[in-house]
């Protein structure tokens, strides 16, 4: 893959005591090569007994966002801007319009599919300085999830699912050595995927929401010490009942269920210890 960004942040502009801030714009680029292979194996002999996915994928994204930080004051900040996306796809999929065995050959296997898309999504953040250990924070953002480029169909639109998020929180700093950081958040997608543990690949869902809490614990109780603590808690559900299709007439997803594979809890902990064992000619 290939990759490139620019970006350019102006000095900072005042309007008085009580305001100022930055302005920021930026470009971002990306080019992948991708090269996919998948079969089926056959033990204890590891013959391969059948292949499932055999494609080489170029995919393309362009992106371009313009930001501004303001600042109102000692206590109030407030960040957002736009950001635009293009995203292209050049798929070809070897193994597509397989022939099943006993039927005549009318076509070859194989298929090449194109597909183009653009996303545009604003964000905003607010930020409160309520006391010089207390902050609460907002923000919310519309966004996207790049695709699995194998499940877009000819001339479909790339960036097939839209995202917007919003969370609400506080970080407080009840000593030196400790900060912890509260939040609820809430995020929506208006086509969502999940893994078919029996086809292993990505299969398309239905729109879900998710929603919960987390908490965030960082702790310096020594100057070469650092530990953290993180939680979260989520409530992940279809927001409709999985469509109808060939493959699947009687799809099981029905609207208000789990997301398969979302787990409600996630905790992790890590400890870091660092300290400067000697010099090497200063």
């Amino acid at each position: 893959g290939l990759v490139f960004q620019a970006r350019y942040r102006s000095e900072r502009f005042t309007g008085g005591d009580w305001f100022g801030g930055h302005a920021e714009i930026g470009l971002h680029g990306r080019f992948d090569r991708i090269d996919q292979k998948q079969d089926l194996v056959e033990a204890p002999q590891m013959r391969v007994w059948d292949h499932r996915r055999d494609a080489s994928i170029n995919a393309l994204s362009l992106g371009i966002y313009a930001d501004l930080d303001l600042r109102f004051g000692e206590r109030f900040t407030l960040r957002g801007g736009i950001r635009a996306d293009v995203l292209s796809y050049d798929v070809h999929d070897r193994l597509a319009h397989r022939i099943p065995y006993g039927r005549p050959e009318r076509h070859l296997e194989g298929a090449r599919t194109t597909a183009l898309g653009a996303a545009i999504g604003p964000r905003i953040a607010a930020e409160i300085k309520a006391h010089e250990r207390l902050r609460f924070i907002a923000a919310y953002g519309e966004g996207f999830r790049s695709p699995d480029a194998m499940l877009l169909g000819e001339g479909e639109r790339a960036p097939f699912t839209k995202v917007r998020s919003a969370d609400l929180g506080a970080r407080v700093q009840p000593h030196d050595a400790i900060g912890v950081m509260a939040s609820g958040f809430i995020t929506q997608l208006s086509d969502d995927v999940y893994f078919d543990a029996t086809e292993g690949r990505l299969e398309r869902l239905a729109p879900t929401r998710r929603s919960g809490l987390s908490l965030f614990v960082d702790l310096s109780p020594l100057e070469w010490l650092k530990a953290s603590i993180a939680g979260t808690y989520v409530r992940a559900i279809l927001l409709e009942s999985r469509p109808a299709s060939v493959d699947d007439p009687d799809p099981v997803f029905e609207k208000g269920e789990a997301i398969p594979y979302v787990p409600p809890l996630v905790l992790r902990a890590e400890i870091a210890a660092s300290h400067r064992l000697f010099r090497i000619k200063g």
